[in-house]
């Protein structure tokens, strides 16, 4: 099927002009031919990709942290002599604060 050409939908509303010394109305979005229901669902829309993106960029950022404390504790804890002692818990230690020190960066 053929797409139908029609005419273009009338143009939005306009805020009427401001009186001298006062600031203009403002208004809401500037898209020609949405409705304002269309312009606020789009706005929210926005809103919604916007935390998903941020919470899947925290999701990422915090498994990276996990990921990356397993590997350190697993590089100390393959040598068994380094599993009991100072060094262990050192390494143990270091690797917790590291973790946390990605967590806290990812929530800033």
């Amino acid at each position: 099927p053929r797409r139908q050409t029609t005419a273009p939908p009338p143009p939005a509303p306009t805020a009427p002009p401001a009186r001298p010394g006062e600031p203009a109305q403002p208004v809401a979005g500037d898209a020609t031919g949405w409705s304002m229901e269309e312009r606020l669902y789009n706005q929210v829309w926005g809103m919604f990709e916007d935390l998903a993106r941020t919470t899947a960029a925290y999701r990422s950022a915090v498994d990276f942290a996990d990921s990356r404390m397993e590997q350190e504790l697993d590089k100390v804890l393959s040598d068994p002599r380094s599993r009991i002692g100072g060094a262990g818990d050192a390494a143990r230690e270091s690797a917790r604060a590291k973790h946390a020190d990605l967590v806290a960066r990812a929530r800033a």
